[in-house]
């Protein structure tokens, strides 16, 4: 079990505050703590449940008032989110930056698109659900196959809409799992749950839109 957390690192601004501000008084957070990874992996409750849904923890540290940054890998996916903790209840959207990289013998690409996903319904008991993201593979593959350079956004919706359109319901499903895992791994790794009694606003017209995408060649 060890092996599989050899990617986990705490970020410095964990170690270094004793306690977030404004959450605090809400969710009784401490983040005092840095954890000893290897001595801890039986009995803290976030790392036995990334290990458990196969998340590669690369950072996750409070930035900014009340903003918690989190960094990992899915199926060699890479996903960056900030969280809004403050009025946390009210938080309707995920706002995801995603990056996956192609290497093939006649080149090198790096692929990062913006994804925002509004938080549904949530589920803390499906805990075991692993997300294969099949469906955002796809996507990337196409991205990478139309040749796409720089960067392409909301005004050139005609061709976002054109990449994610056959992947698009599967692409809906994988990101409210994920939504889920995130709120989960809150609620492990400092109590922090929403309310049940939060609004849910849930348009299919933007439940999930692709708001930017940036092709880069790597040296």
């Amino acid at each position: 079990m060890l092996n599989k957390i050899d990617n986990i690192a705490a970020g410095s601004t964990f170690s270094n505050a004793s306690k977030i501000p404004g959450a605090i008084n809400n969710y009784n957070i401490n983040f005092a703590r840095r954890m000893d990874y290897h001595d801890s992996v039986d009995f803290s409750p976030y790392l036995k449940y990334i290990n458990l849904i196969n998340w590669k923890l690369k950072d996750f540290k409070y930035v900014a008032k009340e903003k918690l940054y989190l960094d990992f890998l899915i199926s060699n996916i890479q996903f960056q989110i900030n969280i809004d903790l403050d009025d946390l209840n009210e938080l309707e959207i995920l706002n995801y930056l995603i990056t996956k990289e192609f290497d093939k013998k006649s080149f090198k690409k790096k692929i990062s698109t913006k994804i925002l996903s509004k938080i549904g319904k949530l589920n803390y008991n499906q805990e075991n659900l692993i997300v294969p993201f099949n469906n955002l593979n796809l996507f990337f593959q196409k991205v990478e196959e139309f040749g796409l350079t720089g960067d392409t956004n909301l005004n050139d919706q005609y061709i976002l809409d054109n990449l994610v359109i056959d992947y698009l319901n599967g692409m809906v499903k994988e990101f409210e799992q994920l939504n889920n895992q995130v709120f989960i791994f809150l609620d492990k790794l400092a109590g922090i749950k929403l309310g049940t009694d939060r609004k849910i606003n849930l348009s299919k017209n933007d439940i999930l839109i692709i708001k930017q995408i940036s092709v880069s060649n790597i040296e």
